[in-house]
């Protein structure tokens, strides 16, 4: 859904840069309030997160290295993309929360939540990270807490309202489980994302 979207929003914006007088449209729609470049900016950014290539950034590495804890069901990566899975796990039971979200599925990149994938993206390419903890400064934990509250208010899955309490407990469980790293600052040099709300 997220790239129907995309692809219909480039359209849009395709369409509308041809109309004769767009940049005078541009200006009067900006003296009313309407941020256009913004929103054109923010397409960008989308199209170019979505169609980055999977392979690490070519740049070095400059500042401390860090490491990004791995989903913990890594037979979920092929099915990524696929909104049923996401949906069956978020709706079979509570604690298929991690599961469902620890890749960072699709239904997260958009609105203000949008930045636990983008930041989740940024770090799993960076030239600075290393694929083995004990070489890493900071460890950034991927975390989808306004995520699944969004998803949540729409399709209702988790009735107790409970959905964020939960899936941290689960993510937080499993950074605890993965090793002695979490321990041995007591999590000072671990980052947890949270985007917004409660």
């Amino acid at each position: 859904e997220a790239l129907v979207m995309l692809d219909t929003a480039k359209g849009i914006l395709e369409q509308t840069r041809t109309v004769d007088g767009f940049d005078e449209v541009v200006q009067r729609a900006e003296a009313m309030g309407w941020d256009v470049r913004s929103l054109q900016n923010v397409v960008q950014l989308y199209d170019a997160m979505l169609s980055r290539s999977e392979d690490p950034m070519p740049k070095a590495c400059v500042g401390p290295s860090f490491y990004v804890y791995p989903s913990p069901d890594d037979d979920l990566e092929s099915q990524r993309a696929e909104d049923s899975t996401v949906k069956r796990l978020l709706h079979s039971d509570p604690t298929n929360y991690l599961r469902a979200l620890a890749h960072g599925p699709l239904q997260c990149l958009f609105g203000m939540y949008g930045t636990e994938y983008l930041f989740h993206r940024h770090f799993r390419d960076s030239p600075c990270r290393t694929e083995n903890p004990a070489d890493a400064d900071l460890f950034f934990v991927p975390s989808y807490f306004k995520c699944i509250e969004v998803l949540n208010y729409v399709e209702h899955f988790d009735k107790d309202e409970r959905e964020a309490d939960r899936l941290f407990q689960q993510t937080f469980d499993y950074v605890r489980g993965a090793g002695l790293w979490f321990d041995r600052h007591d999590g000072s040099d671990h980052i947890f994302l949270f985007s917004w709300g409660r």
